[in-house]
């Protein structure tokens, strides 16, 4: 039996922990989604070779439900993003970064699951190369920005762990809008969810390496190879 976690398993899985945390650290103390925003982008070009910057729950269930990522993995990225959500509080709280708000507060439901659908949309149409590649940082934080205006919400189930929102729309109709969002981008692309279950051929038209494992894509269309557990 193959083991789970590979060296590049355990890169991946630092590396959103370490992206997760930064961007906590961001939402925690900057006080405007612009701050949030830019993070995320210089983080979706420094980290997305490495692990495909998802940095959030609701964008890992997103790609696990269009079959861009196998759903081990995504549970392994789900456990490393709200660690370093909560390793982030930790920092801030205790070592004296920054001050921190006396409360949080997500949005309505409503507004959590639509303001995360602008956001995991973008991301989905980075990951199936359905807008230009070197532009999937700008294109990611911008979509983050308009749907942490538009709602005044949160946006990030890890996140609003870390703000103390754990049972609040933050979490749950986020993920909810997680499985929505992947199940618009499959019916209105029939051409991507046909082409998820394939591996594809890397930007430079030489194919996916084949043997054990399955393809996945990071946002900025980065092609990966993933071990099979058994």
């Amino acid at each position: 039996m193959r083991a789970v976690i590979t060296r590049e398993t355990g890169q991946a899985l630092g590396a959103e922990l370490v992206g997760t945390g930064g961007l906590t650290l961001a939402a925690l103390l900057s006080g405007t989604p612009y701050a949030v925003a830019l993070t995320l982008a210089a983080f979706v070009y420094a980290l997305g070779a490495i692990s495909g910057c998802h940095l959030n729950p609701a964008v890992t269930v997103a790609l696990v439900a269009t079959r861009r990522l196998p759903v081990t993995r995504g549970a392994l990225y789900v456990l490393a993003q709200v660690a370093g959500a909560l390793l982030a509080r930790l920092v801030a709280g205790q070592a004296g970064v920054g001050r921190l708000a006396a409360h949080y507060q997500a949005a309505p439901a409503a507004l959590e699951f639509a303001g995360c659908g602008v956001l995991l949309l973008t991301v989905l149409a980075v990951a199936h190369d359905r807008a230009p590649a070197a532009a999937g940082g700008v294109a990611i934080g911008a979509a983050l920005a308009a749907g942490l205006l538009m709602s005044r919400g949160v946006l990030n189930p890890a996140v609003a762990v870390a703000m103390g929102l754990a049972l609040t729309p933050a979490t749950w109709a986020t993920l909810l809008s997680g499985v929505a969002c992947a199940g618009l981008f499959r019916a209105l692309t029939p051409a991507a969810a046909a082409g998820a279950a394939r591996a594809p051929e890397g930007r430079d038209g030489a194919p996916e390496r084949r043997g054990p494992g399955r393809a996945w894509t990071s946002p900025l269309g980065r092609k990966r190879r993933v071990e099979r557990a058994g």
